[in-house]
């Protein structure tokens, strides 16, 4: 068993330098460091990103992984509670194609496209979930916001009154 470089271990992995320090910084491995400061990965460093890697492409997220690694949580529970989300995605995604294939076969253009000829059939079997997607998140800190902007203004008046001076 030899170290490997964080290059050695992209090519390996396939993962992005980013995503392997991402996951080292989220606890999901550990690298030593060698006399240089460098990162040194083990092969048993290459094969938890390998198993991430996986559970990543299940869409399992990151917390959920470190539960299951740490052994808070089984993986068959892990992937059991991932059925049900994968499944309402399938859904939604094979209305989406059939209303493409719709679209398609009736050679439309925008001008002429009938909303409601397209949209009924997916709202009712549920494509509401995609339209909930399309609302713009709420701020989470309007008073540092508001803070921010003051203080930019109070500075940008200090330089004016420098200039003016």
């Amino acid at each position: 068993m030899r170290d490997m470089t964080i290059a050695e271990v992209e090519l390996k992995t396939g993962l992005t330098r980013a995503n392997i320090r991402f996951y080292e910084k989220e606890g999901l491995l550990s690298p030593t460091r060698g006399e240089n400061g460098y990162r040194n990965y083990s092969d048993e460093d290459v094969r938890t990103l390998e198993k991430v890697k996986l559970l990543r492409r299940l869409r399992i997220a990151v917390p959920v992984i470190r539960e299951v690694q740490r052994g808070e949580r089984t993986l068959a529970d892990a992937v059991q509670a991932q059925v049900g989300p994968l499944e309402r995605e399938r859904q939604e995604t094979d209305q989406a194609l059939a209303i493409c294939q719709a679209i398609t076969a009736d050679g439309v253009s925008f001008s002429g496209l009938d909303p409601a000829r397209y949209l009924s059939p997916a709202m009712a079997q549920g494509g509401v979930q995609a339209l909930q997607n399309d609302r713009l998140q709420p701020v989470g800190h309007p008073w540092a916001r508001y803070f921010a902007r003051a203080f930019d203004l109070g500075l940008y008046a200090l330089l004016l009154m420098i200039d003016l001076a």
